[in-house]
């Protein structure tokens, strides 16, 4: 690129107020290695940009938006990373926060609808055990005494990831009792500090999501409604379906039944 042979230069006063930051914005973008300014004045120590300074403190701004660090920007920018890895981790960034904007906004606006998505599912070290109960609500009150059974071993909840249930039957209509149940609870845990029978890894995975609104009374057209989608999609399933606990009485007590939000997943090959 060209340049003009006499650039125009501007103090840090100028620099820090046509970018909307402020001087100590700018100085900790350079002890942080990712500005330089064009030119320090060696007798006074002032400091001067130009206009390739303020472009690159435009894509500081916009790197910001990604939640990143100081030190994470400037790897990013300067392409100090793994790349590769950068984007897939910013895009299952993106797959979750979409999830959990559909769920907040069908529960708030009461949305009575099904909806459908592919989305990546993160590696998953959770804490497993199987579930036997006459009704929904014994089954509540099962999964709630777990999660203090994981605070008393010392595991430390991933607060990121919800808990799930999965079956043999894999959740197929046909075969969901109307009494009775038996299951396999899985809770996502980020730190185990011991080796534990329950704990169980499950391998990160692309899979197909179905998000619903509604009470238990939902699940029988959940079921019908997401094998249907499988098989006109003609999906190949490489795990258990899972039914996500995304809102329930015992991760939200002030959460009234009828708002509830579910969620069915099935981990299927790449398409």
């Amino acid at each position: 690129m060209q340049y003009p042979d006499k650039r125009k230069l501007f103090t840090v006063k100028e620099a820090a107020h046509a970018c909307g930051v402020s001087r100590t914005t700018l100085i900790r973008m350079e002890e942080s290695g990712f500005l330089t300014p064009f030119r320090i004045d060696p007798q006074t120590g002032y400091r001067y940009y130009d206009a390739d300074n303020l472009a690159a403190i435009g894509q500081y701004q916009l790197l910001q938006q990604l939640g990143l660090s100081r030190r994470e920007i400037s790897d990013v920018y300067f392409k100090r990373i793994d790349t590769e890895a950068f984007f897939k981790e910013q895009k299952a960034k993106v797959a979750r926060l979409s999830r959990l904007i559909n769920e907040l906004e069908m529960r708030t606006d009461h949305k009575k609808n099904f909806t459908t998505a592919f989305i990546d599912i993160p590696e998953l070290t959770c804490y497993c055990v199987e579930l036997k109960g006459p009704t929904t609500g014994s089954l509540e009150a099962m999964a709630y005494e777990l999660y203090g059974q994981c605070v008393e071993k010392g595991l430390r909840m991933n607060g990121t990831e919800p808990f799930f249930v999965t079956r043999n039957d894999n959740w197929r209509p046909e075969s969901i009792p109307q009494q009775g149940y038996e299951m396999t609870l899985s809770i996502p845990v980020s730190e185990a500090p011991d080796a534990d029978p329950h704990l169980r890894l499950f391998p990160a995975t692309r899979a197909f999501s179905m998000l619903c609104f509604g009470d238990y009374s939902v699940l029988p057209q959940l079921c019908i409604k997401f094998w249907q989608e499988v098989e006109r999609r003609k999906l190949v399933l490489t795990g258990p379906v899972r039914i996500v606990a995304l809102v329930a009485p015992y991760t939200g007590a002030h959460i009234k039944p009828e708002d509830f939000c579910g969620e069915m997943v099935a981990p299927i090959e790449p398409l």
